[in-house]
């Protein structure tokens, strides 16, 4: 087997030659456009092939045989020929890029193990707690209604709390009606108005909606006071499009939009922008924690936001509140219109004080954010929970023919590990 190079006017002239000198057995290697010809690089048998030559006119001859090594000199000289003002593309990402896909990389595992940790606890909570035991309220409404406070996504501990607090109650309306009042008593969260002045820094992981919520910030200011006294800062955010779309937010209000790309050239727009009356501050959603210190150390008198999404995980509630209550000046509830379970947000805010700022229910920067109303946001989850028991009982009563005494000793076992152990075995395989 022997390299061949065959040199035509176009592509079809090549192979026509190929076919003619080497027949259908010759394998072509490579076809490129070289000074304004066709080469072809073909492997051929030429033992075959010369009993092939021997049957065509002597007008025909074969191209001399040359070496891989030859043809891949030739290859390199051409290259090397080339204009040097043509900037060849490169597949491989540039370091700026390949630094941001590792930081997101990073970002996924980190939210994969937190969320795995979350849910192995919550199978031990359970199964300490008796949650795996055949006893269930001798109420059925209630009994369904436990089994819809599962699969509403209900942390385990709030969940056994409140199943044991509506255990005596004869009816599913009046359990609900209970457990609404509970959840009121035991918010004890301030609701601060949202501010007007001074340095104020959003955070929130990636895809909490934080550039929204500031550009509905920054119109809501700049109705009250003058525009030119409002500054927004995008703040070392790399992802692809992040800077163009603050300004697209910002422009709609007719607020000014900065980019810094680390604390000193920040420090610069503090300077100069010192005179605005407030100036918000947008971060990125990874590395949460190092941004935080940080701009802590570049900006002592700023005060920090954290904005989540309303359907925000327990992995994600544990991380940035119940861990970290002291850390914020207020919370932020983005994307209630897009949630349909809340409960890991409400858990939380009962077992801390974080204060509470205002939600946002609409991507459209024409809706205002809302002042954060407890009471609106507990019926919000309530009725979570009652809509799922409706659905529960709908399915009960369809397949309810001899399925009564095997609904009472497996429906509340079965949904809390079929729950847990499904969303355990997914991240499992993600990772």
């Amino acid at each position: 087997m022997e390299l061949i190079r065959i040199l035509a006017k176009d592509s079809r002239s090549a192979t026509e030659e190929v076919l003619k000198k080497y027949g259908d057995d010759a394998l072509i290697i490579s076809n490129q456009r070289i000074n304004g010809k066709n080469e072809l690089i073909v492997a051929v048998d030429l033992e075959e092939a010369n009993r092939n030559v021997d049957n065509k006119s002597s007008e025909n001859y074969n191209e001399p045989a040359i070496d891989f090594a030859d043809i891949f000199e030739s290859k390199l000289s051409n290259n090397r020929g080339k204009s040097i003002d043509k900037k060849i593309p490169s597949d491989e990402p540039d370091s700026e890029t390949q630094q941001r896909e590792n930081l997101r990389a990073r970002e996924l595992v980190e939210l994969v193990r937190g969320e795995l940790t979350a849910i192995k606890n919550e199978i031990n909570l359970a199964k300490n707690a008796g949650a795996w035991g055949k006893i269930l309220p001798s109420n059925k409404e209630i009994a369904v209604l436990t089994e819809a406070m599962t699969q509403v996504g209900m942390p385990t501990a709030l969940r056994l709390l409140l199943s044991d607090h509506v255990a005596s109650k004869d009816s599913e309306r009046a359990a609900s009606s209970d457990i609404q009042l509970w959840l009121k008593e035991n918010i004890k969260n301030r609701v601060i108005p949202l501010p007007e002045k001074g340095v104020h820094v959003v955070c929130g992981p990636s895809g909490s909606g934080k550039s929204t919520i500031i550009a509905k910030m920054a119109c809501f200011i700049s109705k009250k006071v003058d525009p030119d006294n409002v500054a927004v800062i995008s703040y070392n955010d790399h992802r692809l499009g992040a800077w163009g779309q603050t300004q697209i937010l910002t422009a709609q209000s007719g607020v000014d939009a900065f980019r810094s790309k680390g604390v000193d050239s920040l420090k610069n727009f503090m300077q100069e922008l010192s005179g605005r009356q407030i100036i918000l501050i947008d971060t990125p959603g990874v590395k949460i924690s190092e941004t935080k210190s940080d701009l802590q150390n570049a900006l002592p008198d700023a005060e920090f936001h954290l904005t989540l999404p309303a359907n925000a995980s327990i992995a994600t509630t544990s991380k940035y509140l119940t861990k970290g209550t002291k850390l914020w000046s207020s919370l932020l509830i983005s994307k209630i219109d897009e949630s349909n379970e809340i409960w890991p947000v409400l858990g939380a805010l009962t077992e801390d004080n974080v204060p509470l700022s205002a939600t946002n229910s609409s991507p459209s920067i024409k809706i205002p954010l809302e002042k954060f109303d407890v009471d609106k946001f507990v019926a919000t989850g309530v009725a979570n929970v009652r809509e799922k028991y409706t659905e529960i009982e709908e399915i009960r009563k369809d397949g309810q023919t001899n399925s009564d005494a095997e609904f009472d000793n497996k429906s509340q076992f079965s949904s809390t590990e079929r729950v847990l152990q499904r969303r355990k075995s997914t991240l499992e395989h993600l990772t």
